[in-house]
Formats: C-alpha cells, structure tokens, sequence
C-alpha cells in the first residue's frame, strides 16, 4: 500500500547515502533543529533545517512508512524498504554472504565423510574429506577383563572411559596422550600436535555380585552408576570409591540415567518399575508400568525421557507432566540411544537440546525454530537392524498448548523411523548390541555386531562406510569420543577394549 511518490522517494534515497548532520530525517513531527528523536509516537516526518528543502520526498515516505529514523536514517529507511518490496525489485542484505555460506553449507553436507568442526573451506575449490577422516585404525588393545566386556561410555569430557563386564567389574580408564604412560601406539594429531590417545586403568570397581550390564556418567563427569543384577551401586570417580548401594528393584536393572543436576537419575527394570533416586539413596518417585522396561534415555535438557518397552513400543514421557506418548516399532527392541545435544536449534544458533533452546511459557520458541530441531533416536532391534527416529518435532519442555493457540506438539506424531541400518547381513541377533552416534555433528552411525565386526554408516545417507574387523568375538558396544571426532571405542565377547583413530589424525600409524 506504499503510494508511488513515496516509493519513488525511497528509490532515489538509496544512492544518496545517510541523512545531513545533525541527525539527517527525524520522525515525530519535529521541524527545528538536528531531529534524532520520536516524540508523541506520531508518524509525521520532520526534517532537520539543513534538509528542509531537499528531502521533502523523503520526509513524505518516510511519514507514508511509519518510520522513526532517528540517527541511521539511510538504516532504517532501507529496513522499512526490505519489509515492503520483494526480492525481484530490490536484492536482500547480504545476499551474496548467504549464498556463499550455502554453497560452503551445501559441500560440506555432500561430503560423506566430513567429520571435523574446524574444516578449512574454500571458495577457490570445492571442499573434499575422505575415509582417512573416519576412525579406522586400532590405536589401543587393552585387555584388563577377564570376561566379555557387555558395555563401555565416554565421560562427557572425554577424558576417560568406563567398560562393564562380565567378570563381575567396571574398569574406569583414563584417556591420555601417549607421554602419559598407557596402552597404546604412538603419533601425533594433525597440526594440532596432539598426541594420539592411549588407556590407563585408573579404577577397578569391585564388589558386583553378578555381571556388569550398564554403566552411565553424571553430567558433570564426578559420579559414575553400574548396573548389576537388581541393584544399582553409585561410585565416585576421582577414588574410585563406593558411595551408595541402591536395592530398590525386585528383578534386574536394565539401565538408568541421569537428570541434569547430577544429583537425581532414573533406573528402569525388569520388574516393571520406573525409579527416580537421588545420590544420597532417597527414592524420589516410583512408576509402575505394564511392561518390562529394556532400556532408558533422557534429553539433554531433562524435559523427556524415552522407554524400550518389551512389547516393541518406545514410550516418550514428558517429565513436567508425565503425558506419555507410544511409537510402534517392528521388532523386539534391545536397546536405544539418544543423539548428543549437538544439532542446530534454528536461529538462536545455540546446541539443540538444552536450556538454550527452551524459551518460555510466555515467549515459545517460533514455528520455525522448532521445524528445525532434531531429536534424533537410535533404536536398536534383535536382528542387527537399527531404526532412526526424529522426535524432536514434539519435544519441547512445556506442556499443554502453546501460548498462542497452537496445539500440544505431542498430539502429532511421527509415523515411523526415518533411516535404517543393516550390520551382518539382517541376520537374527542373539544379544543386547549398544549402537551410538558419531563425529563432529552426530552424522555417522556406529554399531556393533556378532559376526565381530564394528559397522559405520552415515546418518542421512544409510551408505555403510566402514567395516572393522580385529575383534574375535561378539562387539558388544561402541562409544564414540564427544569431544574428539576422530577416536571411538569398542568392546567385545574377546575381553578386550579397543581404540580406533582416523589415520589422517595420526601420524605414523
């Protein structure tokens, strides 16, 4: 509705650069000297008296716009003209910086075996990554166990690294540069001048009276919990010493988590119970529930939590409100895993997943931000077959409708996994497999496998990349470094835990 003179203004405006001193184009209405200010709220024009006879066209769009140019005359007026015209009559800002920064995007996303957050970019030729980014080479044979080793994880600063085993322990290691002392094959990473990492036992955590199955790090790295038989035991990082023993199950804990305080966590079990504690052994909160519970995961943020159940469902709770939603699998499920709060949240720019992205009840994140989010969830099934979920399109850490009328994100759910993975050929599995996502950005796929080998795919494309063969028996477990793209780790039926680096990282292996 912009009238044609004022258009015409407008145009002419651009080429002649910023308003006179003194404050160039001032709204308000004012006529005297350097305007700058708004008063009144009114939309009238006023001029400064230098401009007072050559921009009266000016004056007249910008009272025909409703702006208050105050000091960034030429600013505001080319903002209020950007709102108004379309793209074909009057290019956007920094138009070619975008277009530039989606041509590097757009490299960068074909490239299948990119896996660093620092690559070096280029407009003079086309950004290439291959294989030798991706962790292939055994770096580290540790063999304290005595027994299969059923599970191993990072610390969030990945630094150490837990392994539970059948032999009845938890061996915590630490990861160290080759100096150190440890485990381990020398090199050096890249430029940086890293050197390649090796394993030290650090602690062995004793006093299981049955097989290790699951071990889980608090967030803040200070704690580690193991699950055994139908207890829970809580130990301290730093001496490795027992600080609580947690008998609040009748029949075996399958797995458990942690809230993101590092003071509460969750256990679920085969006897069909839900369990929040808190460190000091209290427990918090008791769900009972129809099913025998396979595995458990939390968001980054706390605000769901996703059950395996035993009759092929993935249940995701709400914590604010306990609304329980029920997806559907096609098989049996062994286990699952959450992706690490990395993916992009939109146009905050921050980590998907934590408290960054969660707005408020008053001021939600846009429609936009939340298409953008991803939440995505591995789903192990027996049969070496792995399902990836996106959930993160009903995610979010409030309930009921949003402020604006809009309806619960939960009532829309997706209809099936988006991506599938295939190890050993599809054939019928016999064990609990643990897969993890990996890399710099979560694209690639990690999993084990009883013909013992360790499977990698890309996220998106489902293109297996690699095949790593050197165990002898059963992988039962992979983790993948969270702060170095380029190392990852396995663990297997032959009692041995492995490192794997990429061999562009080190040198000389």
């Amino acid at each position: 509705n912009l009238p044609a003179c004022a258009l015409a203004a407008l145009l002419m405006y651009v080429p002649r650069g910023g308003g006179a001193a003194g404050g160039g184009v001032a709204a308000g209405g004012g006529s005297g000297e350097g305007g700058g200010g708004c008063e009144g709220g009114g939309h009238t024009a006023g001029v400064s008296g230098a401009e007072r006879g050559g921009n009266t066209e000016v004056s007249a769009a910008a009272a025909a716009l409703g702006v208050c140019v105050g000091t960034n005359g030429r600013e505001a007026v080319l903002a209020a003209m950007h709102r108004l015209l379309p793209p074909s009559l009057m290019l956007p800002p920094a138009r070619l910086e975008v277009l530039l920064e989606q041509a590097l995007e757009s490299q960068v996303t074909r490239c299948q075996f990119h896996n660093t957050s620092d690559a070096r970019m280029s407009l003079l030729t086309d950004y290439q990554a291959g294989i030798e980014n991706l962790p292939t080479q055994m770096a580290v044979v540790a063999e304290a166990h005595s027994d299969e080793v059923w599970h191993i994880s990072f610390s969030h600063s990945g630094t150490m690294l837990a392994s539970a085993s059948k032999d009845k322990t938890v061996t915590i290691w630490s990861v160290r540069p080759q100096s150190a002392g440890g485990v381990g094959v020398g090199g050096m990473l890249g430029a940086r001048s890293v050197e390649a990492p090796v394993l030290r036992a650090v602690h062995t955590l004793d006093g299981h009276n049955q097989p290790v199955v699951f071990v889980c790090w608090s967030p803040n790295d200070q704690l580690l919990l193991t699950c055994s038989d139908d207890t829970l035991r809580l130990f301290d990082v730093a001496t490795g010493q027992l600080l609580h023993r947690f008998s609040n199950h009748r029949e075996s804990v399958s797995s458990c988590c942690w809230m993101p305080d590092s003071q509460r966590f969750l256990s679920g079990s085969s006897d069909k119970t839900l369990l929040m504690l808190d460190v000091s052994g209290k427990e918090l909160q008791r769900w009972k529930k129809p099913y025998r519970i396979q595995d458990v995961a939390i968001t980054p943020d706390g605000s769901f939590l996703v059950i395996a159940a035993s009759d092929r469902h993935l249940h995701i709770v709400r914590m604010s409100d306990q609304r329980d939603v029920v997806l559907q699998e096609s098989a049996p499920i062994t286990s699952i895993a959450l992706a690490p709060a990395t993916e992009p949240c939109g146009s905050c720019g921050a980590a998907g997943g934590d408290a960054a992205v969660q707005g408020s009840a008053e001021e939600p994140p846009s429609r936009a931000h939340w298409s953008r989010r991803s939440q995505y969830l591995l789903v192990n099934l027996q049969g070496h077959t792995v399902h990836l979920w996106d959930i993160g399109s009903f995610t979010r850490p409030w309930p009921g409708p949003m402020p604006d009328g809009r309806p619960d994100p939960m009532d829309t759910l997706p209809p099936s996994h988006v991506r599938e993975y295939r190890a050993n050929e599809g054939r019928p599995g016999r064990y609990v497999l643990r897969s993890a996502f990996g890399g710099s950005a979560s694209n690639f796929v990690v999993h084990g496998s009883e013909d013992c080998k360790v499977y990698v795919w890309h996220r998106d494309t489902e293109e297996l990349l690699l095949q790593l063969e050197g165990h002898s028996g059963t992988v039962n477990s992979v983790s993948w470094s969270p702060v170095n793209p380029f190392v990852m780790a396995s663990a297997s039926d032959d009692h041995t835990v492995r490192l794997w680096v990429a061999k562009a990282a080190v040198a000389g292996l």
